[in-house]
């Protein structure tokens, strides 16, 4: 047993074993048994569609037991049924128990409680994903009109003679704009353009939700927002929005024209009065004030120059205190010492600097940045090296102790020269200090001389 849906629209195609199709050379014996079941399955049809059906379920969760044989949705499946309850919020429709799918309204959304009446007609057609609902009471209860328009394949923007609208795109998802002209298609070609020039009445920037289908053939089907509309001489260009669509639309087949207006958006003033009710009573918001303030009331941040700042800390701070590029508590920065010895302090201005304490090892590194004034205790025989030879003139003073047992040499790197008097040689006692000082010349530190035996 074959179903409608399931036939091909190329004839040839057609061809299946009697009763399903009628193949070459077909038995005159199946002839009559092929056109009883054309005429069943069309019967089948006409009661899904036409009103035979009543859904089961509850709770919003519908089913639906078809005359015809489902074995699988598809795009286009189209049902007429009289709502067995009334549906309290989102819902679903259950059709040859092959799954729950959503309803939805023509724009795509969740049913909204009420949507669905008990004992009233519905139709539902598949869209691929999902059923939309779709009926005689839900669009008197919305406030959706509805009219009629041949299509016109035509995708230039113009007038689509009377009668007719066409789209910007043969592609549907792809359309933007939608031509009507002024008289519809319904009996007697009314001018409706009235009806046409209000879907941008709305002061929302969404005005509203068209919805187009093909009569006869509602499962082709396309969904827009609107968001404008532009009135011409015998015709109207729609500016839409894309939400939802299936098929395309046969030239200079009929389609069925919906139209549902969203609300204005609020003005100005209304919006100020929520904002007053939220922020509490001598709240104010306008062009010149803010929170019941004017703008005169609060300080322009221009006002803020360097002068001003400056004239206000003097103020704070006291008589002579004076705060610039060039100034610190009104003395010239030239006047202060400046060094890169993060150990450096100052005593009446005489500057000095903390004796820094090198590592012990196999090699002794100083880092003169650390503090030019060095002490190491020798617990071997080292090499004393410098990390970076200090700038030109920069005097390095090093403490040499022996350790607990005494007799320890030291070495030194290329970074050290002794000149003709070659490198001293350390006091061996235990526990004996000795105080070396060198001077730089910007290459390498030049040895200055030794102090001995210190206990």
């Amino acid at each position: 047993m074959s179903e409608i849906h399931t036939w091909d629209v190329a004839a040839a195609n057609n061809n299946s074993a009697s009763p399903n199709g009628w193949p070459e050379n077909m038995a005159y014996s199946a002839v009559n048994n092929s056109a009883r079941e054309n005429m069943a399955a069309a019967a089948r049809l006409y009661a899904d569609t036409n009103g035979t059906l009543t859904s089961g379920g509850s709770a919003n969760a519908y089913t639906l037991t078809p005359n015809r044989t489902i074995s699988a949705y598809a795009s286009g499946l189209t049902f007429k049924f009289k709502a067995n309850h009334t549906s309290t919020g989102a819902a679903t429709i259950n059709v040859s128990a092959l799954g729950a799918k959503d309803l939805k309204s023509p724009d795509g959304s969740a049913l909204a409680a009420g949507y669905i009446k008990q004992d009233q007609w519905y139709t539902v057609f598949y869209q691929g994903a999902y059923f939309i609902v779709s009926s005689d009471l839900v669009a008197i209860q919305a406030g959706n009109t509805q009219v009629k328009y041949a299509f016109s394949s035509t995708t230039t923007m113009a007038d689509p003679t009377s009668g007719f609208l066409r789209l910007n795109n043969a592609t549907v998802s792809s359309v933007t704009a939608i031509a009507f002209s002024d008289n519809s298609g319904n009996s007697g070609a009314p001018d409706v353009s009235a009806f046409i020039n209000s879907f941008d009445d709305s002061s929302s920037t969404l005005k509203g939700i068209l919805s187009i289908s093909e009569i006869g053939s509602p499962e082709k089907m396309a969904i827009f927002s609107v968001s404008g509309l532009t009135d011409n001489a015998g015709w109207s260009e729609v500016a839409v929005s894309h939400i939802a669509s299936a098929g395309s639309f046969t030239d200079n087949k009929s389609l069925s024209v919906h139209f549902t207006r969203t609300g204005d958006g609020a003005s100005a003033a209304q919006i100020l009065s929520l904002l007053l009710t939220v922020d509490g009573a001598g709240s104010g918001l306008d062009a010149d004030k803010l929170d019941g303030q004017e703008g005169s009331y609060y300080l322009a941040a221009s006002s803020y120059t360097a002068a001003d700042v400056l004239s206000k800390l003097i103020t704070v701070d006291g008589t002579g205190t004076g705060l610039d590029a060039d100034l610190l508590d009104g003395v010239e920065g030239a006047n202060y010492l400046r060094t890169d010895n993060t150990g450096a302090k100052s005593v009446d201005g005489a500057p000095y600097c903390t004796e820094y304490t090198l590592t012990d090892g196999a090699t002794v590194t100083w880092t003169p940045t650390n503090g030019v004034e060095a002490v190491v205790t020798l617990g071997g025989n080292r090499t004393l090296d410098l990390s970076a030879v200090p700038a030109a003139g920069t005097w390095l003073n090093i403490r040499v102790v022996q350790d607990g047992t005494g007799s320890r040499t030291l070495a030194y790197s290329a970074d050290f020269d002794f000149g003709d008097s070659g490198s001293p040689t350390l006091t061996t006692t235990a526990g004996a200090e000795d105080v070396l000082s060198f001077r730089s010349n910007g290459t390498v530190a030049q040895f200055m001389g030794i102090a001995k035996g210190f206990a």
